[in-house]
């Protein structure tokens, strides 16, 4: 950056420089020599006038360009561009994916087997059709109650889950929440086969090979294919 200050100059001074340009283009022969008066030959044999500098130096702007301008300063890493960076790291650090504690799906049937129903306080310990709940309602106030309704209008039910009495006695009420599966469920062969060629052709990027490379295969598994939702037609029909 150029730091321009102006000088301020009386009329008669503006008028004498004028009439210095007027004279110097008068006063100039055919090869261009200067013949103002007041002009001295320095050592080097160029032309200074009294003030020692030449009419081409002479301007009404002085340019000063050693001071940098105190409003804009040298272009450097400013505090919020620093502020934006430590943001970024900050926001990556918290990206975790903790391993679950509980499992998601709950085997139901294994209690009902056993003769141990599912019950519900506000309903006189009457069996919870559970086929029938429109609502399910959790608080984390009372993370050992679940609320429900069978309809939009009705008032909420509670199910005591894993309730304990004074002496450390399971409540009869209590709901025990058993998991379904005990490990992953291994895959058919053919399944694992059909996702290992597409690792293989770079369909699955090689982040996830380490992944599915890993699953469980089994031959025991049976292999069982979900219908289409798309009716297929007989070749003969079209």
């Amino acid at each position: 950056m150029f730091e321009l200050s102006f000088t301020a100059l009386s009329e008669e001074e503006l008028r004498r420089l004028i009439e210095d340009d007027n004279d110097e283009d008068l006063s100039s022969d055919s090869d261009g020599d200067p013949k103002d008066k007041d002009w001295v030959p320095d050592k080097d044999g160029s032309s200074l006038d009294s003030d020692g500098e030449t009419p081409n130096q002479k301007s009404f702007i002085e340019i000063d360009i050693s001071a940098p301008d105190p409003t804009f300063p040298e272009a450097t890493a400013t505090e919020l561009d620093v502020v934006d960076d430590q943001a970024s790291v900050e926001r990556r650090n918290t990206e975790q994916h903790p391993k679950r504690k509980k499992e998601t799906y709950i085997d139901r049937k294994k209690k009902r087997a056993a003769g141990q129903e599912y019950t519900a306080q506000k309903t006189q310990n009457l069996q919870v059709k559970w086929n029938s709940i429109k609502w399910l309602n959790y608080s984390i106030e009372l993370p050992t109650e679940i609320h429900f309704r069978y309809d939009y209008d009705s008032d909420f039910s509670v199910i005591k889950v894993n309730e304990m009495r004074r002496r450390m006695t399971p409540n009869k009420n209590s709901l025990e929440l058993v998991s379904s599966y005990k490990g992953p469920i291994p895959l058919p062969p053919a399944k694992y086969k059909d996702l290992m060629d597409l690792c293989h052709t770079l369909v699955i990027p090689r982040t996830f090979h380490e992944y599915y490379t890993a699953l469980p295969s089994s031959e025991s598994t049976k292999d069982a294919l979900d219908e289409s939702d798309v009716e297929e037609e007989d070749p003969e029909d079209l």
